[in-house]
Formats: structure tokens, sequence, C-alpha cells
């Protein structure tokens, strides 16, 4: 591992910190918008389709990261919230200089995936999994 992957907050325990690893395979992304993810921001997914289901129906998407920043969210001191680090412009621009193209963030059993460029993923399938609140308006 090298000293600027393990300092990328400076000063904090590097506990949460896994390592680095490639990761292609199907993920889930709810959406009440009927669209999929804003080009100008990072694309947040996950492997749980109930967790997904959460945000609005589900879409499923493949996802290739050919470098993914591994991050155990409960050691890291901002926890779940630890995907909130990719809004920040210069961490992220910082880590994209490391060659990184996503993180993948371990949270127990849900493991949720930021990717930072959007020809990282494809949509798969529409509306995989309705969402449960399809009809809360009726």
């Amino acid at each position: 591992m090298r000293r600027t992957q393990l300092t990328l907050l400076e000063g904090k325990d590097n506990s949460w910190y896994l390592g680095d690893k490639p990761f292609r395979g199907v993920v889930y992304r709810g959406t009440e918008s009927g669209r999929g993810p804003n080009r100008a921001e990072p694309a947040f997914f996950t492997n749980e389709i109930n967790y997904a289901n959460k945000y609005g129906s589900v879409w499923e998407y493949t996802l290739n990261l050919k470098k993914s920043l591994v991050i155990d969210a409960q050691e890291h001191e901002m926890g779940g919230d630890v995907e909130e680090l990719s809004y920040d412009k210069n961490w992220l621009r910082r880590i994209k200089r490391e060659g990184y193209d996503g993180m993948t963030i371990i949270d127990g059993k849900v493991t949720n995936y930021v990717a930072f460029n959007h020809t990282s993923f494809r949509l798969k399938k529409k509306d995989a999994h309705p969402s449960y609140y399809a009809d809360e308006d009726d």
C-alpha cells in the first residue's frame, strides 16, 4: 500500500481502509424521478435490491470499476455517510489522481458502490423491482 492511499484523510485512523480492488457485477439503484444518474455527479448503487427500493423503483445496472477504494463503513468515523466524501471536489480530485474510478463501501450486509465515471456502468433493466412507495399517494 502506498502512503498516499492511507492518508486520504490526513490525521485520521485508517482502520477503515481495506485496500483497492476491481469490481464487476450487477448492482441496483432506486429512482423516484424515473431518470438515471445525473452525469454531473457521482452515481450511487447497492448490491441489495431492498435497500435500493427505499429510494424508489429499482433499476438494475452492470457496474465495472477497475480500481475501487474499498472502505469499511463501520470502521470509518463517518459511518454509513462515507459516500458523501464523493461530493467533496478536492477529495474526489485527489482520489482520481491515485487512479481510483469508484468506491466500494461495506456496511454490514449491504455493500454500496460509487462510480466516479459514467462510463463505468450501463443500464440493464428499468423497473427491475417496483417500488413499495408506488402506491403511497393513493
